[in-house]
């Protein structure tokens, strides 16, 4: 009955360990474990410094347009469209206008921005000289502060200016 009971003891503590040990992944160079973010893990504090470091949400863009039309025979109007995944701490919009002469060439530019924000519809006039093809490149980022975290670019077809 003694080696029964120990035989039992023994297979049912090598039955749980076995379990123990199948429920941990194996884990290697090209299989890390998943990162863990809470807040609780970042936020540091100090008797001698004040501070709570607290994770910012990556705020991307979503949705990106742009659009040129004429103006007038001196002059060409571009529109642009940005909806950010969240409030962003800026959204801006650069826009890059190309003339062609000869060849496509990087004619003027020029960059608007709005802070606090998840959308910013916006418009930028140029003035061009008559009788050449335009179109304008518009590139979106949001930031996070000062440090770009998403951009996205959108180029617009041509129009002739007479």
């Amino acid at each position: 009955m003694r080696k029964l009971s120990f035989v039992l003891c023994i297979v049912l503590v090598l039955s749980i360990c076995s379990v123990g040990f199948a429920a941990e992944p194996a884990y290697s160079d090209a299989n890390p474990p998943a990162p863990v973010f809470s807040p609780d893990a970042v936020q540091a504090s100090s008797p001698e410094y004040s501070m709570n470091i607290v994770p910012y949400a990556i705020t991307s863009v979503l949705d990106w347009s742009n659009g040129i039309g004429k103006a007038s025979s001196t002059g060409v109007a571009c529109t642009s469209f940005t909806r950010a995944s969240a409030i962003a701490d800026k959204i801006e919009v650069q826009y890059v206008l190309y003339q062609y002469n000869g060849g496509w060439k990087q004619y003027k530019s020029t960059t608007h921005s709005k802070t606090k924000s998840a959308a910013f519809t916006d418009g930028a006039s140029f003035s061009v000289a008559s009788g050449y093809s335009y179109y304008v490149t518009t590139y979106h980022r949001t930031y996070s502060g000062s440090t770009v975290v998403s951009s996205k670019s959108a180029t617009s077809g041509s129009i002739y200016v007479s």
